[in-house]
C-alpha cells in the first residue's frame, strides 16, 4: 500500500540527476520532479539503443516541464569511434554533461549521479560551488577483466576502480541498490565506511496493477513469454538459441508458446537469423529497441510470463537489482529467472515465478509445465502483484529522500540520525 507521506514528499530546492535511459531512471525522474522545486534530469543514451550518442536534458520547475535541450552525435563514423572505446565514451559524456549542466544556469542543492563515473562530475561541480551535496547512486560493480584481456582493457579497469574509490570516498552520501553490492565493493577495496550510505532498490509503479485482468490467462491459445533487455551471452541468449533449435523440433512447445523480445545487443542479428532459418517467425517476434517505456509496459501487460536469464558468474546481476525483473513485476507477470541476484530469493519466497539453472533443459521443463498447467498462471500472477506492493517506488524513494536530507543537511523534517545503514 502506498503511504500518505509518499504522495506528498518533502521538497528539495534544486536537484540535478544524471542517469542512463532505463525503467528505473524513468521512475526516479517521475518522483523527483514532484519532490524538487527545480529539477534538471539528464538522460544518457548509447548507440546500441538509438543509433546516436549523447544526452537529453529536461528542466522542471514545480513539477512542470519548462525546457528540453541536449547534445547528440549522429554521424556513424564518430559514433563508432566513441562507442568502441569506453575511455573515449566516458570522456565524451563528461565534457558534454558539464556543458549541459552549466547551460541550465542553476546552482543545485543536490547532485545525484547514477553509477560511475558520473558522480565525479558532481564532485567537480561541488568544487566550483555549483553543487552543495553529491549523492552517488551505485547500481552495479566494475567486472574485473579476464587475465588474457588486452593490457589496455586491464588498465581501464584499474582506472575505473580508482574512480569508483574516489567517488565513494568523497561523495556526501552513497545510495546502494542492494546490500550485496556493499559487500562486494568492500572486497574490491572501495572505502564504504568513509561516508554514510543507505539501500535504495529499484521500485515499481503499483498504480498499473489496479486493473489487472486474471481471467484471460487461462483462455489464451498460446502462452506469450516476454523478454526485455540486452541480447547477449551475458543475458543467456546463447542458451536461448539452443532452446530455439529444440523448440523447432518440439511440436507441443511450438504450438503453445510465443516469444516477444524487446531489445538490442551483440546477438540480435544472430538470433533473428536463427529464427528465420528455423521457421519460427510466427512464434518469435523480435521488436528491437523501444525507447518509449510506456509502450514496453503496454506490451508486457499482454504477456503471460517474463524471462530473465543470467549466468551464475554474472557480477552485474549477482550483486545488483536487475531492472527488467522489476519491470515484469510492475506489469504483473510471473518470472522465469536464472542466476544469483538478490531478487531471486524474493521471487521464490513469494511464489512469483520459477528460479532455474541456466540451461535449455530447465527452460523447456518450466515451459512444458506451464503448457500443461495454465491455471497455475493465475495463482503466480496474484503472487507477483502481492510482491509488487513491497516495492512501490514512491514508498522507497520517499524514505530514501527523507533519510538523505537528514544526513546531508540535518533536516528537521525527520528525527536526527547521523548515519544510516
Amino acid at each position: 500500500m502506498v503511504n500518505e507521506m509518499s504522495r506528498t514528499p518533502v521538497k528539495i530546492m534544486s536537484t540535478c540527476v544524471v542517469a542512463p535511459i532505463c525503467h528505473a531512471q524513468e521512475l526516479l525522474e517521475r518522483f523527483l520532479k514532484k519532490a524538487s522545486h527545480i529539477l534538471l534530469f539528464i538522460e544518457i543514451y548509447y548507440p546500441r539503443c538509438l543509433h546516436k550518442i549523447g544526452a537529453d536534458c529536461f528542466l522542471y520547475q514545480y513539477g512542470k516541464l519548462k525546457k528540453v535541450y541536449g547534445y547528440h552525435v549522429t554521424t556513424l563514423k564518430l559514433i563508432r569511434i566513441i562507442s568502441t572505446n569506453r575511455a573515449i565514451r566516458y570522456l565524451f559524456h563528461f565534457v558534454i554533461l558539464f556543458r549541459l549542466i552549466l547551460k541550465a544556469g542553476v546552482k543545485f542543492q543536490v547532485f545525484i549521479g547514477v553509477n560511475y563515473p558520473y558522480p565525479l562530475l558532481g564532485l567537480l561541480l561541488r568544487k566550483m560551488h555549483l553543487v552543495k551535496k553529491v549523492v552517488y547512486y551505485a547500481w552495479d560493480i566494475i567486472p574485473p577483466p579476464d587475465q588474457r584481456s588486452h593490457i589496455l582493457k586491464r588498465m581501464l579497469y584499474k582506472i575505473m576502480l580508482l574512480i569508483d574509490y574516489l567517488i565513494s570516498k568523497h561523495a556526501d552520501l552513497v545510495w546502494f541498490l542492494s546490500s550485496e553490492l556493499i559487500g562486494v565493493k568492500r572486497k574490491l577495496g572501495v572505502p564504504i565506511n568513509n561516508v554514510p550510505y543507505i539501500i535504495v532498490p529499484i521500485g515499481v509503479d503499483t498504480d498499473r496493477l489496479v486493473n489487472i485482468a486474471y481471467s484471460s490467462l487461462e483462455q489464451q491459445n498460446r502462452i506469450l513469454i516476454a523478454y526485455v533487455g540486452e541480447i547477449s551471452e551475458r543475458t543467456g541468449f546463447d542458451v536461448f538459441a539452443r532452446f530455439l533449435i529444440r523448440m523447432a523440433h518440439d511440436q507441443t512447445i511450438k504450438d503453445n508458446i510465443e516469444f516477444l523480445i524487446i531489445g538490442q545487443g551483440p546477438l540480435f542479428r544472430k538470433i533473428r537469423t536463427l529464427v528465420v532459418r528455423l521457421g519460427l517467425k510466427d512464434q518469435v517476434h523480435m521488436l528491437g529497441f523501444i525507447r518509449d517505456i510506456d509502450e514496453i509496459r503496454n506490451l508486457l501487460s499482454t504477456c503471460s510470463v517474463g524471462i530473465a536469464l543470467y549466468k551464475p558468474t554474472d557480477m552485474f546481476s549477482r550483486y545488483s537489482d536487475p531492472g527488467k525483473v522489476k519491470l515484469y513485476i510492475e506489469c504483473g507477470i510471473p518470472i522465469i529467472m536464472s542466476g544469483r541476484s538478490p531478487i531471486t530469493k524474493e521471487i521464490a519466497k513469494h511464489g512469483a515465478g520459477f528460479i532455474i539453472n541456466l540451461s535449455e533443459d530447465e527452460l523447456s521443463r518450466v515451459i512444458r509445465y506451464l503448457i500443461k498447467n495454465k491455471t497455475a498462471l493465475t495463482k503466480l500472477k496474484r503472487n507477483v502483484i502481492k510482491l509488487a506492493f513491497r516495492y512501490d517506488y514512491r514508498n522507497i524513494l520517499s524514505r530514501a529522500l527523507i533519510r538523505s536530507l537528514n544526513i546531508l543537511f540535518n533536516n528537521p523534517y525527520v528525527s536526527s540520525t547521523k548515519k544510516s545503514r
